[in-house]
Order: C-alpha cells, then sequence, then structure tokens
C-alpha cells in the first residue's frame, strides 16, 4: 500500500532536520547553475537581435527574425541543459534519495555524474532520450493547434493572393482550445517519464534506454497522483511569492 502525502512529507521533514543547510545548497547550485543558461541565453538575444527562441513547451514561437542566430541560441541552450544542468539535476536528486534513507552522503556528491565519463556519458544519454520524447510528445499534442493557428491567420492568404475563406474565421476561438488542451496532454506526456529517477537510483546497472523505458512504465497509472502530490504544495508555493521562503521549499519538496 502506497503512503500517503502526509506520511512522505513527515519523512521528508525528518530527513531534512540535520541536513537543511546541505539542502539548501544543494538546490542553490543547482539553481544557480540552470539560471547562468537563462541570463547567457537573454544575454546572446539582446547582441544577436533575436525575439524567441524554440522549447517544447512553447513549439509555436518561433524567430520571426534573425532565425540563423535564434536557432544556434537554442542549439547552445540544449547542449549546456544536457550536458551540465540535468546530469547536475540527477545528481541533486541522487543526493536527496540517499538522505532519505538515513546516509551521510555528502554534499559534493550532487556532482556524482560528472565524477566519471561513463556516468557522464549516461546521464547525458538519458536526458537526450527524455528531450526527444518531450520534443515529439510537444509535437503530437500541439500539432492540432499549431495546424489551427495558421489556418486563421490573415496573412498567409493575402500573400498567397486570396483572402481567407470566411469559414476559417469561425475557428479562432478553437485555437485557444486546442493549445490549452494541448498544454494538458503534454503535462500528462511529461509525467509519463517522471519517476525515471527512481530505476536509475535503484537499478544504476541498466542502460539509459532500458532506464527510461523502466522508469515510464513504473509511472504508468501514476500520473493523478503525482499531480495531486504537487498540488498538494500549493500553500507551500503561494509563500513562496514572498521570496525567502523559497530557499526552505525548494529542499522540502526535493526531499518529499
Amino acid at each position: 500500500m502506497q503512503p500517503n502525502f502526509y506520511e512522505i512529507k513527515a519523512v521528508a521533514k525528518k530527513n531534512l532536520k540535520t541536513r537543511w543547510p546541505e539542502a539548501i545548497a544543494a538546490v542553490g547550485i543547482l539553481v544557480a547553475v540552470s539560471c547562468f543558461d537563462a541570463l547567457f541565453q537573454s544575454v546572446l538575444m539582446t547582441i544577436f537581435k533575436v525575439d524567441a527562441v524554440w522549447t517544447p513547451f512553447s513549439p509555436t514561437e518561433l524567430p520571426s527574425y534573425s532565425i540563423a542566430a535564434g536557432v544556434a541560441i537554442t542549439v547552445f541552450s540544449a547542449i549546456y541543459n544536457l550536458a551540465v544542468v540535468f546530469p547536475l539535476s540527477f545528481g541533486v536528486l541522487r543526493w536527496f534519495w540517499n538522505i532519505s534513507s538515513a546516509s551521510t552522503h555528502s554534499l559534493e556528491e550532487i556532482f556524482y555524474y560528472f565524477s566519471n565519463t561513463k556516468e557522464l556519458i549516461k546521464a547525458i544519454k538519458i536526458s537526450l532520450g527524455i528531450f526527444i520524447r518531450m520534443v515529439l510528445g510537444a509535437v503530437l499534442c500541439f500539432l492540432p493547434g499549431i495546424i489551427l493557428h495558421y489556418l486563421t491567420i490573415p496573412d498567409i492568404y493575402n500573400a498567397l493572393g486570396f483572402g481567407m475563406p470566411f469559414w476559417l474565421e469561425a475557428l479562432n476561438p478553437l485555437v485557444t482550445v486546442f493549445e490549452t488542451l494541448g498544454l494538458l496532454f503534454f503535462a500528462l506526456w511529461v509525467m509519463r517519464y517522471s519517476l525515471f529517477f527512481v530505476v536509475l537510483f535503484s537499478e544504476p546497472e541498466l542502460s539509459a534506454l532500458d532506464t527510461i523505458k523502466k522508469g515510464a512504465r513504473l509511472s504508468g497509472g501514476q500520473a493523478l497522483r503525482l499531480f495531486g502530490f504537487l498540488c498538494s504544495f500549493f500553500g507551500w508555493l503561494l509563500l513562496c511569492l514572498l521570496v525567502v521562503p523559497i530557499i526552505f521549499v525548494a529542499p522540502y519538496i526535493f526531499a518529499s
């Protein structure tokens, strides 16, 4: 029988009782490394006058000018995340996983996947495998909305030399509906791969592909429970609007 949310959180608090400084530092390092990507990306976009970069979460957001620079920045960001942010994220998750069993692992263990080439390559393979699946999921989930979006742009028809059919104008309200549904289905798609780290940490001998596949099977049927679990932190997340509580809430969520 699975523990309820209260029991899970109680154990997390107990495990963090003597590890708060390390837990805050672990999450802080991850946030700093992640923010560097956003900061550097913003600087490059300003320098090269790029208005947008592509992400799986915003598939219709494409640069309308400086396309080559936009593609280059997107590729850089993808490489940085695959080779640096994701392996570090795995290391941070692994550290929280270990302290959940009363382990005495030191904070430097968050860099575990940078400790040797084999572990780093495996982390990158898992990151790439999940990223490709996220892109595929984004395409499948957002495709109807994307098609409707472009079908209802008058400028496209004007460029082709004729006006947009009147009946297509009636589809405008459906664009938002399909985009919202796409976001919902994409969230469920993401949750399908959300428990890969359980397999990664408990069965480290498995290959990257087997880890992803087994993680997907493990996540099967757990999407609503995971969503409910995340929603149970709503009150804590509201406190984060005051900024300072973030340094405690983030480690608490990680540990949970």
